[in-house]
């Protein structure tokens, strides 16, 4: 099991001016003997573990998440921070967002996304972590099946109850939309084959600590419960999600 990254941005990052909800710089990252281009995020502690739990669980699982990192700010990094900070990080990818591409063809473009294989993995896992925030611009794209998710930032919301849906999911939408009874009854098949590995999943106690020191243990601990308790009502919601009727799950018991 893979590591989380840990380490210190060096001077001349690069903000990036793209609508952000949250200040974002690319620049490189002083890692254990190397350096390593990444997207820095200044956010706040409870959302920093948040962004490192939805990384690590997704790659757990095989998406095609960039990998994590926690990355000290220091003065002589950014002129911004009058003192030292911790901000999320994460691998940089060079593929443009998926609305620049729905932007030059939409059909073609849509039309590859029904296509990736890893599509309904993608959609019950945004169903798992409460991400109603999946839309063209955190889907990065570089042609073929080439697709990367990106930004968790609105994950685990606050206050959602484990059984509840989020208010939206935006691929599993698009798994399920124009499917016939028979190829819903189909597709509830394979998400249940998708989310089969959820319920193994665990963040490394290592990992745990870390986020405790730059968070806090009550938050930490609650976020990783939302998500164990959260797998026992997934395929509820994954079938209310995408219209597969309740009479057709009586004939899975």
């Amino acid at each position: 099991m893979e590591q989380l990254l840990i380490g210190t941005l060096l001077p001349g990052a690069v903000p990036i001016q793209n609508k952000n909800i949250n200040p974002v710089w690319r620049g490189n990252v002083q890692l254990d003997g190397i350096r390593r281009q990444m997207y820095v995020k200044s956010v706040v502690p409870r959302t920093l573990a948040v962004e490192v739990i939805c990384s690590i669980i997704g790659r757990m699982i095989g998406l095609p998440i960039p990998r994590p990192a926690i990355v000290r700010v220091t003065s002589e990094s950014l002129n911004s921070v009058t003192s030292d900070q911790v901000f999320f990080g994460s691998e940089s990818i060079d593929n443009p967002d998926l609305k620049k591409w729905l932007s030059k063809d939409e059909v073609a473009t849509m039309k590859r996304l029904h296509n990736w294989s890893k599509l309904l993995d993608a959609g019950c896992f945004d169903e798992w972590i409460a991400n109603a925030d999946r839309h063209g611009g955190n889907i990065l794209y570089g042609g073929g099946s080439n697709f990367s998710l990106i930004d968790h930032s609105e994950a685990l919301p606050t206050g959602l109850p484990v059984s509840k849906p989020a208010p939206a999911n935006i691929v599993l939408s698009v798994a399920a939309e124009n499917k016939t009874a028979k190829q819903l009854q189909d597709l509830y098949g394979k998400a249940k084959t998708c989310s089969y590995p959820f319920a193994g999943t665990a963040i490394q106690t290592e990992v745990q600590n870390i986020l405790k020191a730059v968070c806090d243990h009550t938050t930490v601990e609650d976020l990783i419960d939302f998500l164990h308790q959260r797998v026992h009502s997934l395929l509820i919601l994954i079938s209310q999600r995408i219209g597969y009727k309740q009479d057709h799950l009586a004939l899975d018991k």
